[in-house]
């Protein structure tokens, strides 16, 4: 069988960073109220960003075997994770958010939601280790000669890392240098962050895709054949 080509799979990630790029200026040119409406929590972003995880993990149960889902249930693990952190199930029902520090140790959580909490935050531990002890050294091998499947997960990553960067940007300049930012910067910083969030399931979504090119056809992928 000759190998797939990869045209396609290198157009959709020059058009997925050109329409973050463009998504972004648009919204930067927003006036304030309706850029704030629009990224509010629970907003329409936030649910296009948990729309876009849900996605990922539906091309990954419908295109993959049952043999590489179960062999790699971490990672779509960890993209259901993703989704519902974007869906605020870290702190939805709960006292305090399940994240948090505290969470565990605070007097003002009840003893069932820490134990289930628990359960949970040991669950994400659990993939997030596995995850980068089978992966963290391959990928980093590769950092500068990728996999066409890297480049989704290297964008991903970098889309994650940077809008943690200016997540509470506010609150973090305060707190290491004792000046205050003005508003219109902490917005704008709230800006990039929700829509470099928005575009991390596109570029995992392109990961899943270069892989099951990849690997093999559509019917081996089924099959579970090699």
């Amino acid at each position: 069988m000759s190998a797939p080509s990869t045209t396609g799979i290198k157009f959709a990630y020059v058009f997925t960073v050109i329409l973050a790029i463009i998504t972004t200026s648009i919204i930067y040119t927003m006036p304030l109220a309706e850029r704030t409406q629009l990224l509010r929590e629970g907003g329409p972003i936030e649910g296009l960003s948990a729309a876009g995880y849900i996605v990922v993990l539906i091309y990954a149960i419908v295109i993959f075997s049952n043999r590489y889902i179960k062999q790699y249930h971490y990672l779509l693990l960890l993209i259901a994770f993703f989704a519902m952190r974007e869906l605020d199930f870290d702190k939805r029902f709960t006292t305090m958010g399940v994240l948090k520090s505290k969470f565990l140790v605070s007097p003002d959580v009840p003893l069932l939601q820490k134990v289930i909490g628990g359960l949970v935050l040991a669950l994400l531990i659990y993939c997030v280790v596995y995850t980068l002890l089978l992966h963290g050294r391959p990928l980093v091998k590769r950092l500068f000669n990728p996999a066409l499947h890297h480049w989704g997960i290297l964008l991903g990553l970098a889309c994650m890392v940077f809008s943690k960067s200016v997540d509470g940007l506010g609150r973090k300049v305060k707190g290491w240098t004792g000046y205050e930012l003005d508003y219109v910067t902490v917005k704008n910083a709230s800006a990039l962050e929700e829509c470099l969030e928005l575009f991390i399931p596109l570029f995992f979504l392109l990961a899943f895709v270069a892989y099951a090119r990849l690997i093999a056809s559509p019917q081996q992928l089924r099959s579970g054949s090699p």
